[in-house]
């Protein structure tokens, strides 16, 4: 399975609670779990272009590796510099007209773990459990004239 998702990578952000009154529980106070309002947005954006995408198919229950692309808006300009826990450093790759290494605050992990979870919401997998390796996923920047995108690939383990 291969798709794009022509939308912002958005990094999963953790889960919000808030205390509300309940008549349900013995301290008569229960947690409300939800997600950050940009994220939440995101994913409903994501699920519904997925489910339009995956329409009439049963979900994927296998063993699979995943490969995430996540491709973040391209600089007016190519990046000089990196501050990393307060000290500068070089761009370290040349800089070129297609895809070049994102090396900003998002963590490649906290990127690719939304995408996961709107396959699993969307009903294109079972469960992301079935996901046992990754298949090289990397974030990006755009090329020249490339929109932002998620580009998931999935196939047999």
């Amino acid at each position: 399975m291969a798709c794009r998702i022509p939308i912002r990578p958005q990094v999963a952000k953790r889960p919000l609670a808030m205390a509300m009154r309940s008549d349900r529980t013995k301290s008569g106070w229960a947690a409300h779990v939800y997600d950050e309002p940009t994220y939440a947005a995101w994913k409903v954006e994501a699920i519904g272009l997925l489910v339009a995408y995956w329409a009439g198919r049963a979900p994927i229950r296998a063993a699979l590796i995943a490969q995430v692309i996540l491709a973040m808006p391209r600089p007016l300009k190519a990046p000089r510099w990196l501050i990393v826990r307060g000290e500068a450093f070089r761009y370290p790759f040349p800089w070129t007209e297609g895809r070049n290494y994102h090396l900003g605050v998002e963590d490649l992990d906290n990127l690719r773990k939304g995408p996961l979870d709107v396959l699993v919401q969307a009903g294109v997998l079972a469960d992301d459990r079935l996901v046992v390796e990754d298949g090289g996923s990397r974030k990006v920047y755009a090329g020249a004239g490339e929109e932002p995108c998620v580009e998931i690939r999935v196939w047999s383990a």
